[in-house]
């Protein structure tokens, strides 16, 4: 650990040695960018010179004007925020009106959407109810034996629709063309 600090140290001073050494002989290896730069020091502490022929006084009263006019255009856009802010302001609220009426036309229409999708649902189990309510009077119109092999092959939730659409009757002739399991299990159905 005491040689990694050591070489460490001597790194170090070595470093230093070395970067103040060219610091120092720098203006001995160039001697023309260190006059160059030496100049250059020496006129940025001067202070300027001014070159009076150059600014007459007809050129003294075009600068003022200039100043006065861009003074005024100054002016002109300090105050433009203001002229602005009245018309943003107007457009942000015409704007936020704009938003409640889209956002109100789509609750409308979310909503009509909804009646027609129930209304259209309402229609197909009209027409589904009539159509099972047909074909229930045509089967439970027939006969016993008949009926029964096309009971067994019905599912549970079509034989609960025939025995709701039918009459006591036709109630009576469906549980008895079914065998007693099925017929319980029909009836705990329906009573449910």
């Amino acid at each position: 650990m005491k040689t990694v600090l050591l070489f460490a140290g001597v790194f170090i001073v070595g470093f230093i040695v070395l970067f103040a050494g060219t610091y120092m002989l720098y203006p001995t290896l160039q001697p023309e960018k260190a006059s160059q730069v030496q100049q250059a020091m020496e006129d940025s502490l001067l202070p300027p010179i001014y070159d009076y022929t150059k600014f007459s006084p007809l050129k003294l009263d075009t600068l003022k004007t200039e100043v006065t006019e861009l003074q005024n255009r100054v002016e002109q856009y300090r105050s433009a925020p203001h002229k602005n802010k009245l018309l943003v302001d107007s457009l942000l609220k015409v704007g936020k009106q704009q938003k409640r009426i889209i956002t109100r036309l789509r609750d409308s229409l979310s909503i009509q959407r909804k009646m027609l999708a129930t209304k259209k649902k309402q229609e197909k189990k009209a027409r589904a109810g009539m159509q099972f309510s047909e074909v229930s009077k045509s089967l439970l119109s027939m006969d016993q034996n008949a009926l029964a092999p096309i009971l067994k092959k019905l599912n549970d939730n079509m034989l609960v629709g025939l025995y709701r659409d039918g009459s006591n009757m036709q109630r009576e002739k469906l549980l008895q063309s079914l065998d007693p399991d099925r017929a319980a299990k029909l009836l705990k159905k329906v009573t449910q």
